[in-house]
């Protein structure tokens, strides 16, 4: 039987990569109403539960989890209030769906062979994503309209912008785990470059933000151990970012070129419509503040008839103070696991998966986003691994028990004082 529980585990294991691999760059691909990476989520989460009746008694839900149930609970109660009750239904199955992903990503990723394997497999899918960005980029059309610059498929520009960006901590953290100069390492930092192009490409305002504020903590962190490794690796992004900027198309490079906007008297900054949306979100607030409107109900009122664009501000609006809190719980537990772990990694990978994080979710559409959500989860995952230098430490400053300081008998007794502090050791 536990060899059979064994097999689930690992189908779940390769559902739940492949869905990874395909959220960044093929969404809506797959039969119709029913895209590929939804089903192999569904897969995944049906395979795990059959290795767990298998093998033995079910696993208790983490707090992580056990938090998104509740949020998903309160905004499945939100349907029989919402405005928009087609919405909501749909907003239901999308939060399901990423909470589902992220449940098994934190699951498969406390095994490390599979943890690296689901975070290869999500990073796989953004280069292709950030290749079909850079492409189109290179053959994007002036005058046309700006949401449809560098977009893989129909996927809005930011959305991809978003998934590519989440992708660099992963790999940031993947070069911790692992360092060294090997050719996995050399990989990943040829992504870092492939992804912060695409980022460019892309247009993202918001995606560009977070991840110079990642790497620029990143790079502080490094100042400590090797500042010249540091200043070089600052150049060497900067350097990066002026040459790429000559490549990209006009409209885009207008919207990213921060220092036309400083030298503006006016401070004209075009925000897309959130200068507008912003304001009446916090006015649609005071309607309902602990109920709120139903979730994803806000586009049936919205005067662009688009989202709020801000995550805070969503979560107010659609789904009241209560579930502002519940939702905020979910990222508080994650944030919490991540800074209290004794891994280096996951502690460091956290703090830049949430530097790229803020800005996107201030700006963007990313509330009940797969990537995200994969993100949170797969951090989440190792964050319990005690690293192997550590266990190390710890068997080296275990205190040597001596014959003038006896063990108290406890349980079965034994005669031997080397087998008691084995024993404690052990435990």
């Amino acid at each position: 039987m536990r060899s059979l529980g064994q097999l689930f585990s690992r189908i779940g294991l390769l559902a739940v990569a492949a869905s990874a691999f395909l959220i960044s760059f093929a969404l809506d691909a797959g039969p119709v109403g029913y895209p590929y990476w939804i089903i192999l989520t569904v897969f995944a989460v049906g395979s795990f539960t059959l290795s767990n009746l298998v093998r033995g008694p079910l696993k208790v839900p983490s707090q992580v989890e056990l938090s998104a149930g509740f949020f998903l609970i309160w905004v499945s109660c939100s349907f029989f209030w919402s405005i928009a009750p087609q919405r909501t239904l749909s907003a239901i199955l999308s939060y399901c769906l990423a909470f589902a992903l992220m449940s098994c990503a934190l699951r498969a990723g406390r095994n490390i062979p599979w943890w690296r394997f689901l975070g290869l497999a999500y990073i796989a899918g953004c280069a292709i994503a950030a290749l079909i960005v850079i492409s189109n980029g290179f053959s994007f059309v002036s005058n046309s309209a700006l949401d449809a610059r560098s977009t893989v498929g129909d996927l809005n520009a930011n959305y991809v912008a978003y998934a590519v960006s989440t992708a660099l901590p992963i790999a940031i953290t993947l070069i911790l785990d692992r360092p060294g100069r090997n050719l996995g390492n050399y990989a990943l930092l040829a992504f870092l470059g492939l992804g912060l192009t695409a980022i460019m490409f892309s247009g993202s305002r918001g995606a560009l933000l977070g991840v110079l504020a990642a790497l620029s903590f990143y790079a502080l962190t490094k100042i400590r151990r090797n500042l010249g490794k540091a200043l070089l690796a600052v150049a060497m992004i900067g350097a990066l970012l002026f040459f790429i900027l000559d490549y990209l198309p006009l409209e885009v490079r207008q919207r990213l070129d921060f220092f036309a906007y400083l030298a503006s008297d006016k401070w004209d900054i075009d925000f897309s419509g959130r200068e507008e949306l912003w304001p009446f979100a916090i006015s649609q607030i005071y309607s309902s503040p602990f109920q709120g409107i139903g979730a994803y109900a806000f586009q049936e009122i919205s005067p662009l008839e688009i989202p709020v664009h801000n995550v805070l501000l969503t979560i107010a609006v659609e789904s009241g103070l209560i579930g502002l809190f519940l939702y905020f719980r979910i990222i508080y537990l994650v944030l919490r696991k991540l800074l209290r772990s004794a891994n280096r990694a996951a502690k460091i990978g956290g703090i830049l998966l949430f530097l790229v994080w803020i800005p996107m979710a201030l700006t963007g559409v990313w509330e009940f986003a797969a990537p995200a959500w994969f993100a949170f989860g797969w951090m989440v995952g190792v964050a319990n691994r005690i690293p192997v230098e550590v266990k190390n430490a710890e068997h080296q400053n275990f205190p040597i028990l001596s014959a003038s300081r006896p063990l108290k008998p406890h349980g079965a007794r034994s005669d031997s004082l080397e087998f008691d502090a084995k024993r404690q050791l052990d435990a």
